[in-house]
């Protein structure tokens, strides 16, 4: 069976950014939704899982693909294979949250706008469940109802209809668990007037006295304006009144704005005795952190919890820098040498092995970068790279009052030897060194040159 791949959300599908090539994804859902059979729908999935919601992290992608999911369910002639794979992906990409590279992009509502589209169509997912009548497919229907659900009617209905199930079945299971409400009273519901979890004051979350923060899990800078963002792994007391999905490792997302002054140095090492506080007052806030060797001091005009711009289906902020993205992960090596004119963004990961930096790269519009692998390949027309550093210490001082505009790369000449290398970051009264063991990248070619393929 053919299933329509024209892209349903006005988009480009190759400028999008994924986690692998993004050309091939409208073929893939279209794939999914036809196939005969299980297993090729799965393998379909998987793929398409792969590049837009790797365990869950979402990229920019995923927002076309939920929305020509959505648009083929609507319209019918969805196969009974295609059908299941379908509804378990968008599950996953309902229950996920944006990536690294897009907190870096600052498309903080990539998340909450997927889970938008999807909760729009949940009448039409309803029928098909009904319809359909597979225990696999009401299973998925419920998990999603579960999730996303305002409705206290909506809810029942499912109950009688997909009811009575085995209490020791999967969807018998679900069917309680949707009973019990779900998850969706974690979310309040969007059209509401009550005041949701993003909205609430952030000292509330870094106020002095607060236990709320139990550490310090990335920063990133330079990627929105020169703003700084602070990832926080919360307890579970704090998730619990934030009213934040109940993951595994609950966060929240910091964001400081205005920035008059910086100061960042130390390494890279996950601790839980680390500390997070807010003081200052509104306008001249001043924002600390200490965690094992790390050490964040931060004097700005605002501070906001990222989250508290909209309901889910929030249209996105207009975003300046290069738009789209395509990375070309056969592109990758060991780096010897950059020369960059464009933006910066570092996204610092706090880990308990040694640190783990992305610097994400986009060109100024006709100054594209060049850089040079230990391998000899040299790319001179990249428009955007993504490096992944093995920190040993880090000092970042200033007040990037823009996004960052300058790179130098520092190696030992062999590119190799176990020395130190040093990445220097320059721009707008901001300076940034950073030392490495080694130094991958990723990078996306633009117009690919002939002799670099």
């Amino acid at each position: 069976m053919n299933v329509d791949s024209t892209p349903r959300s006005g988009c480009s599908w190759a400028r999008l950014r994924a986690a692998g090539d993004p050309g091939g994804l409208p073929g893939l859902v279209g794939r999914m939704l036809g196939a005969v059979d299980g297993e090729s729908a799965w393998e379909a999935s998987v793929r398409i899982e792969s590049n837009v919601c790797p365990n869950r992290m979402l990229y920019g992608a995923a927002e076309a693909v939920v929305a020509h999911i959505v648009s083929a369910l609507g319209s019918g002639g969805v196969t009974h294979a295609g059908l299941l794979a379908a509804l378990d992906l968008l599950v996953e990409i309902a229950y996920g949250q944006p990536s690294v590279i897009e907190r870096i992009e600052g498309d903080e509502s990539l998340a909450r706008r997927c889970r938008g589209i999807i909760r729009r169509s949940l009448p039409v997912i309803y029928a098909l469940g009904r319809a359909d009548g597979g225990q696999r497919v009401r299973l998925a229907v419920v998990d999603l109802a579960g999730r996303l659900e305002t409705s206290a009617s909506a809810r029942r209905g499912l109950l009688e209809d997909f009811g009575p199930a085995s209490a020791d079945s999967p969807l018998g299971q679900a069917l309680a668990w949707l009973e019990a409400g779900g998850e969706v009273s974690e979310w309040p519901d969007p059209d509401a007037p009550a005041r949701r979890a993003g909205a609430l004051d952030v000292r509330e979350v870094l106020g002095a006295s607060s236990d709320w923060v139990r550490r310090l899990i990335g920063v990133d800078l330079g990627g929105a304006g020169g703003a700084l963002g602070l990832d926080l792994e919360l307890t579970a007391g704090a998730a619990t009144r934030l009213r934040y999905p109940d993951d595994e490792v609950p966060c929240a997302r910091v964001v400081c704005e205005g920035i008059t002054d910086l100061a960042l140095c130390g390494h890279l090492s996950l601790a839980d005795d680390g500390i997070c506080e807010l003081g200052g007052r509104e306008g001249a806030w001043i924002l600390t952190a200490a965690q094992a060797g790390l050490r964040l001091r931060v004097e700005c005009a605002v501070v906001r919890l990222a989250g508290d711009d909209g309901p889910d289906d929030a249209a996105p902020r207009p975003r300046g820098g290069v738009e789209g993205a395509v990375v070309d992960y056969g592109s990758r090596g060991r780096l010897h040498s950059a020369r960059w004119r464009g933006v910066a963004c570092p996204y610092l990961v706090i880990a308990p092995w040694p640190g783990l930096t992305f610097l994400v790269l986009r060109a100024a519009d006709g100054a594209p970068g060049s850089l040079t692998t230990t391998r000899g390949r040299r790319a001179d027309r990249v428009r955007r790279a993504a490096l992944s550093l093995n920190v040993r210490d880090l000092e970042i001082s200033g007040a990037p009052t823009a996004p960052l505009t300058g790179l130098a790369l520092l190696l030992d000449p062999a590119g190799s030897g176990g020395k130190d290398q040093e990445l220097l970051l320059t721009g707008a009264g901001l300076t940034t060194r950073i030392r490495v063991r080694f130094t991958s990248a990723t990078w996306d070619w633009g117009p690919v040159p002939h002799d670099a393929r």
